[in-house]
């Protein structure tokens, strides 16, 4: 990722965490819709999930400015999600989500730089992740 794209990121996570539940129960909802059987693969209520979707976000992110460590918190991920029977056609469904997410955040569909530095940051992790998947089946 490019250093303008980290900057963007960095401050819209900020807005996500000011949009609250708000944005990430915007993500689930159009995940389930798009993969309805995606709510099977989550043993939280959805306001719970929401909650730790958003932590792993921030952990994530944290990370984003150093390559080694954004891979390695990407790796934690694909290793918990293969055990929850998550696979590869789910990752594009919650690609598909992410613009629900910032719509809620936003009001409106985000800066196109903004879904753009979103969008590439989660393909990088999910790109580990399944590596992950692939790597434990």
């Amino acid at each position: 990722m490019n250093p303008a794209e980290v900057a963007l990121l960095e401050a819209s996570l900020e807005d996500v965490r000011a949009a609250g539940p708000r944005a990430t129960e915007a993500f689930y909802a159009e995940l389930f819709r798009l993969e309805p059987a995606a709510p099977e693969l989550f043993h939280l209520p959805v306001e719970q999930q929401a909650a730790v979707f958003l932590s792993e976000l921030d952990a994530l992110l944290a990370a984003v400015r150093d390559l080694p460590a954004f891979v390695a918190r990407a790796r934690q991920l694909g290793r918990r999600h293969a055990g929850r029977g998550v696979r590869a056609h789910h990752f594009d469904a919650g690609a598909a989500a992410l613009p629900a997410m910032l719509r809620a955040v936003y009001g409106e569909p985000a800066r196109a730089e903004v879904a753009g530095a979103w969008r590439h940051a989660y393909r990088l992790a999910a790109q580990v992740m399944q590596e992950e998947l692939f790597a434990l089946e």
